[in-house]
């Protein structure tokens, strides 16, 4: 799907600029069928293992370009200031 998407994008537009997609991997690639999913990372930060977590995301970062998608959103340093935000538990 995605090659298809990329051959109409530069060959039959007028700009001929290719798309930038990418997902979010931030616990696995769950976008993608058979694909491994790891706790968020409140839960790997909770193991206190650094090797462990590199390892899950050395997982997600193979699985993400194995299906042809260049861009991973993941891993991410967000400073979770209010935790009442919904997507808090990412910022561990």
């Amino acid at each position: 799907m995605l090659t298809r998407i990329q051959d109409l994008a530069t060959r039959e537009t007028k700009q001929k600029i290719p798309v930038l997609y990418g997902i979010d991997s931030v616990h696995g690639a769950n976008y993608v069928r058979g694909a491994t999913l790891f706790p968020h990372n409140l839960g790997l930060a909770a193991t206190r293992n650094p090797e462990l977590v590199e390892e899950c995301q050395a997982v997600c970062a193979r699985e993400t370009r194995a299906v042809g998608i260049p861009w991973n959103f993941a891993p991410v340093l967000d400073v979770g200031r209010q935790p009442l935000w919904s997507r808090f538990s990412e910022t561990f």
